[in-house]
């Protein structure tokens, strides 16, 4: 069966860090290099994912979005500014999806189906939420963090879809193992039984990693010592984990999987 690979397209960088235009200037030329590691390392297999991409980024690095769509894969939205939609009004957020919405469509030239809140951020009221997607052309969402039982919902008529990140059953508990810090400290063992967990319940994993997480080459950093631990360069094993699962399992873009049309 085929999984899904999608890419949360955002800086790791704190609001302490981007105070100056030269500090944007320099952390968002890394998201474009690393963006375009990502590309270069599925481009043999052929593999299509879909690229979240926050559109303040793109707004500034236009080339970002032109070369995601021109490799073939799937442009969705990670919001505008990056920022959690449950501490937004609800203006401010019909504000994050019509903005980035209107910017991915012009630079990508496709619909923009998929929405992904930051840090699976859902507003307090998740109907309206979900009206305000389907309002603004929207045809899923990938905003909740869900459950074991949380398996994709295809979008229909005025029902939005629904994607979720992947378990794995461990010790009567179910953690997600398909992306984030996660991914990077699950040994290859579990990441291999949550495979075949999701498969057994005919459902595909949803992988999600972040285009950071495919540079050891850090720009020197003002951050907290948690962070330093979660990011510090021994923990960068997503790029070696999605090569090794790339070989394993064959994925595509979640629009492919609904059979969404661009």
């Amino acid at each position: 069966m085929e999984h899904l690979l999608t890419i949360d397209v955002e800086d790791n960088f704190t609001p302490e860090e981007l105070q100056d235009p030269e500090d944007w200037a320099r952390y968002e030329g890394q998201v474009v290099e690393n963006t375009d590691r990502i590309l270069r390392l599925l481009k043999p297999t052929g593999t299509k994912a879909t690229f979240f991409v926050v559109a303040k980024t793109a707004e500034r690095r236009p080339e970002l979005v032109q070369n995601i769509a021109a490799a073939g894969h799937e442009v969705a939205s990670h919001s505008y500014s990056h920022q959690p939609l449950d501490q937004m009004s609800k203006a401010q957020v019909e504000e994050e999806i019509q903005r980035s919405g209107e910017i991915l469509r012009q630079q990508s030239g496709q619909r923009v189906a998929g929405f992904r809140a930051m840090d699976f951020s859902i507003p307090e009221d998740p109907d309206l939420f979900h009206r305000l997607l389907h309002q603004h052309g929207y045809r899923y969402d990938s905003s909740a963090k869900g459950c074991w039982d949380s398996s994709p919902q295809a979008p229909n008529g005025q029902s939005l879809g629904r994607i979720y990140p992947s378990r794995v059953p461990i010790l009567g508990r179910f953690p997600v193992f398909s992306g984030g810090a996660y991914l990077r400290f699950c040994p290859r063992s579990v990441i291999r039984k949550g495979f075949k967990a999701n498969e057994a319940m005919n459902r595909p994993v949803t992988l999600y990693v972040h285009p950071w997480e495919f540079n050891r080459d850090q720009p020197k950093r003002k951050i907290s010592g948690a962070q330093k631990l979660k990011q510090s360069p021994w923990t960068f094993s997503t790029a070696a984990k999605l090569r090794w699962l790339l070989k394993r399992y064959r994925f595509t873009s979640i629009a492919h999987y609904f059979r969404i049309s661009p």
